[in-house]
């Protein structure tokens, strides 16, 4: 049994005794070991950016019953293999000391938690059905087929940074040989397809999308429309076309007015005067006056809300001023903001969709379908 030959699965977080070839002998060659070792005892993680790699935790010699010895290695120094160097190696598991070898190298193993992705990495991670498409060392780098009218279908690399509802998001590692609108190390969405025979495909539709004017959008309900036809029926399709219409929309936010000392005395100064003394008068702000988004709360999570329009606050909104600004900004508001918001609630109150904040990203590079008349 080796990697080449198991993958990387049963070795992911996981123990196992990999026996010597030249890598291991080279990595460990400075160590002042009075014994001749058969193995190193190691523990599988993935880099997110050098791919699946082995810590050594100990050097292992194998004893005449076939039981292993293992020797302490320094402290102060780490030594990693990577999957290509050792995935020839012939390698051992034991299942029934894992809570004994977690305990032993406890410290060493927390150590790698430095090297864990956001929660969405991790959990792609799980996906067998993305292994198919997935390069042998470098486990969340997976083969995506680009798809634009005019062009040839077209494989690229593409490294998961994030999932989105029904998508999957990454950032492309090889610029493409056709013009797809779409560069190195820019972000795209794609998804799994099933053929008519039962096979599947990662796919990135690339294909611009009907466009529209400022006017199409002006009152909301083209978004509207796109949310509901989502989530009657949560396709890839549906939900790129909510996203896109996201990227060009101007949404309405509920914030608390906060004024300064001057201005709230006199806001109090001016409720105690008789009402035709103030009335058709105007009056102006002594001091700045901040305008608060409003967040929200469901559980331990902080949703950024924002609206299609004014009415879709519907009573909430009458405690609220209301600002309309550009999708844009409304994420630049909600990554800035004190809560650590999960992502932006659009229409919370009527027919919401959350947008989680690792698709802003995706949204902001996605290209305009705004047209001028």
């Amino acid at each position: 049994m080796n990697y080449k030959n198991l993958g990387f699965r049963p070795f992911y977080k996981n123990f196992s005794i990999l026996l010597n070839n030249d890598n291991i002998m080279d990595i460990v060659a400075d160590l002042d070991v009075n014994e001749v070792f058969d193995g190193v005892l190691v523990y599988g993680y993935v880099d997110h950016e050098a791919g699946f790699t082995f810590e050594i935790l100990s050097l292992a010699l194998q004893g005449d019953e076939g039981g292993f010895k293992f020797y302490d290695l320094p402290n102060d120094i780490t030594y990693k293999l990577r999957a290509d160097a050792v995935e020839e190696c012939e390698c051992l598991f034991s299942e029934d000391v894992y809570d004994e070898y977690m305990e032993l190298f406890k410290d060493k193993i927390s150590s790698l938690e430095t090297y864990e992705e956001n929660e969405n990495v991790a959990k792609s991670r799980r996906f067998d059905f993305l292994d198919p498409f997935r390069h042998e060392e470098y486990i969340d780098d997976v083969q995506v087929v680009l798809l634009k009218d005019g062009l040839q279908p077209e494989q690229v690399w593409v490294r998961i940074e994030d999932l989105g509802d029904k998508v999957i998001i990454g950032k492309l590692l090889n610029e493409p040989d056709q013009d797809f609108g779409y560069h190195l190390h820019e972000k795209v969405a794609f998804f799994v397809y099933t053929d008519e025979d039962n096979k599947q495909h990662l796919l990135c539709d690339m294909n611009p999308s009907q466009k529209l004017t400022p006017e199409d959008l002006a009152d909301g309900s083209m978004l509207r429309e796109a949310i509901a036809a989502f989530n009657d029926d949560k396709t890839e399709s549906n939900f790129i076309d909510v996203l896109e219409l996201l990227r060009d929309s101007l949404v309405w936010i509920p914030c608390n007015v906060v004024m300064g000392e001057a201005d709230q005395k006199f806001l109090e100064e001016l409720a105690e005067r008789d009402e035709e003394e103030i009335v058709g008068k105007t009056f102006s702000a002594l001091d700045d006056i901040r305008m608060i988004p409003d967040i929200l709360k469901n559980g331990d999570k902080y949703y950024f809300p924002v609206f299609s329009s004014r009415e879709e606050m519907g009573d909430y909104g009458n405690d609220f001023s209301k600002v309309q600004k550009h999708f844009f900004e409304a994420m630049k508001l909600a990554l800035g903001n004190d809560a650590d918001v999960v992502g932006i609630v659009v229409d919370a109150f009527s027919n919401p969709i959350v947008i989680d904040k690792g698709l802003f990203d995706i949204i902001g590079n996605m290209k305009s379908r705004l047209v001028e008349k």
